[in-house]
């Protein structure tokens, strides 16, 4: 009503409520007139962060092997360290970093699994990135057969093996990359040359 002092004005107390999102703060001003007649007011900050995360996986992993062991990301330092990447607008809480889900499609042949890792700030907003590890063995298997065989009368004397355990055991071999599949041993054509005595007949297996 006379006039204010504008030089007398301050902060006169700032406290929290001591929470976490939201954290509210007050602050109380004062202001005296001439005649050091003081009044107050009171502000309120609400501090409150609901904005997501981002979250970005590394990038998807082909291996040639269903049982190729790539194990998932243990710490978010693994993750980061193999190109993966988090931010947020306040700050990323690293210890909340999991892998939230893994799903195996069941495949044999280009399997894929598909891992879910999660990661929050620290008020608990949260933010999901997706990584696939594809495998998909392209490389056939290696096999040679067992060494020659003779007979004295008949082709009867030597007949084709039935399993993989019998074709190792006459001196051939099987590899892969991989795994093969012991069970597909198949004689796939036997041919004579139609002479007799030599006759020489040629078998293939597969």
């Amino acid at each position: 009503n006379c006039e204010i002092d504008e030089s007398s004005f301050i902060l006169l107390e700032e406290f929290s409520d001591g929470n976490t999102c939201p954290e509210i703060i007050t602050r109380t001003y004062q202001i005296a007139d001439l005649c050091g007649n003081t009044a107050t007011c009171t502000q309120t900050i609400t501090i409150d962060d609901n904005i997501e995360p981002i979250i970005s996986c590394p990038a998807d992993l082909s291996i040639d092997c269903i049982d190729d062991d790539i194990p998932p990301y243990a710490s978010y330092s693994e993750f980061t360290d193999d190109g993966g990447l988090a931010n947020d607008n306040c700050q990323i809480d690293e210890s909340s970093f999991t892998l939230l889900s893994e799903e195996d499609d069941g495949l044999l042949c280009q399997n894929t699994v598909t891992r879910i890792y999660q990661i929050s700030d620290l008020c608990g907003n949260t933010a999901t990135c997706t990584q696939y590890i594809i495998s998909n063995d392209v490389d056939g298997p290696t096999v040679v057969c067992p060494p020659a065989l003779e007979s004295i009368c008949s082709i009867s004397e030597n007949p084709p093996y039935t399993d993989i355990q019998e074709f190792i055991e006459a001196g051939g071999t099987a590899v892969d990359n991989c795994a093969f599949d012991e069970s597909s041993l198949t004689l796939t054509d036997e041919v004579s040359d139609g002479n007799t005595c030599p006759e020489t007949i040629t078998r293939t297996y597969r």
